[in-house]
């Protein structure tokens, strides 16, 4: 089952009471739910993250139940501060219910198609609602249901995922963990090249829900204007005919993410991203919010130095920049790109990833 409301036309609680109605779902009475939303680096920001209004609406629905939010933020971001960013330890703290780090909780094996997953043991302990968001990103072409998972994982599984083929671990991901509702949160959405600050926040007023995760996504990547074809971590599905008319009405094409091996965000270019994991740029992307918030002197001189210069980051593994063409100021950030920055004499800064707080040395702020 799986279904499709325009918030727009109804209060986010009327949109969560009829898709659940719609789906047919009915939690065991004596038995807890566990919620992940999608929080990446925390911030308050709706269109990059699940919206803590979403969320707050499942709890009031289920309020009779044992209730438990959980997420595990990107790799090298503090979680409890990503939740705290968020909204979402004050949400948990209003409504009385328990909040988890997933990068320490306890951890059951489980078996997979690459062999044993350690995956947070109060995933088996109650029902399991995955609660996406709707956006782009870089890397995987879309983020949503099936790419929300990989926050169940170890941050060690996690940097596996990128090393053994990101799509066909997502995918087999999957297969492994079935949640018992998968949620997405297209109220406020994200375009071009997310998951994150370097997207473009579009609004959409949609909320999908279903049972089988990769139908979910399948349906949302029609609201996007992207065939579900496109996106390599996706499983073929049949979507039901019934949608046809909700998604004829309801889709907007998106602007989608870059596939070149060279992003290019305002006078900053990041080379070799198709052989790179997302820490990196995201501990960048971290760092410059944390400019902007709390070092205002060193944000306002980054700012003067981008009006005026250029800068050209290598990240990921490989030799993939031919340097007698390559322009003469680049360096290399992260663990993966320090062969190659040591092979050709450049700057590095070392880290899987490295601390948000390099981007003072990466811009050379200090």
């Amino acid at each position: 089952m799986i279904a499709v409301k325009k918030v727009e036309q109804q209060s986010i609680d009327e949109a969560i009471a009829a898709l659940l109605k719609e789906v047919r779902f009915t939690p065991e009475k004596g038995k807890g739910i566990f919620i992940k939303p999608n929080v990446v680096i925390g911030t308050g920001d709706s269109s990059i993250i699940t919206s803590v209004e979403v969320v707050e609406s499942l709890l009031r629905y289920f309020s009779g139940y044992k209730l438990i939010i959980g997420e595990r933020s990107a790799v090298g971001i503090d979680t409890y501060k990503a939740l705290e960013r968020s909204g979402y330890v004050e949400l948990a703290h209003k409504y009385g219910v328990e909040i988890v780090d997933l990068s320490k909780v306890p951890r059951v094996n489980v078996e997979w198609e690459r062999g044993i997953l350690k995956l947070p043991q109060v995933l088996f302990e109650n029902h399991y609602i995955n609660v996406a968001k709707l956006k782009t990103h870089f890397l995987t072409t879309v983020s949503l249901c099936a790419k929300n998972q990989k926050g169940l994982l170890s941050v060690k599984d996690a940097k596996k995922f990128h090393f053994t083929g990101i799509d066909r671990a997502i995918c087999a991901l999957g297969k492994a963990v079935k949640p018992d509702l998968n949620i997405i949160d297209g109220i406020k959405a994200l375009e071009g090249n997310g998951p994150t600050t370097f997207g473009r926040a579009k609004t959409m007023g949609v909320l999908i829900a279903g049972n089988d995760l990769f139908q979910v996504d399948s349906v949302a990547c029609k609201l996007m204007g992207i065939e579900p074809g496109e996106v390599k971590h996706l499983m073929p599905q049949e979507i039901p005919g019934d949608l046809t008319d909700a998604i004829n009405a309801f889709s907007s094409p998106f602007l989608k993410p870059s596939l070149e091996n060279c992003l290019t965000v305002e006078h900053v270019h990041f080379h070799n991203i198709r052989n790179c994991c997302s820490g990196c740029i995201l501990a960048i992307d971290n760092g410059i919010n944390w400019l902007m918030s709390e070092k205002k002197e060193l944000w306002l001189k980054l700012l003067k130095k981008l009006s005026s210069e250029t800068y050209n980051i290598y990240l990921g593994t490989g030799n993939h920049l031919d340097m007698e063409t390559a322009p003469a100021n680049v360096r290399a950030f992260g663990g993966c790109s320090v062969h190659f920055a040591r092979c050709n004499n450049l700057p590095y800064i070392n880290g899987c990833p490295p601390s948000y707080e390099e981007v003072i040395a990466l811009f050379e702020l200090n």
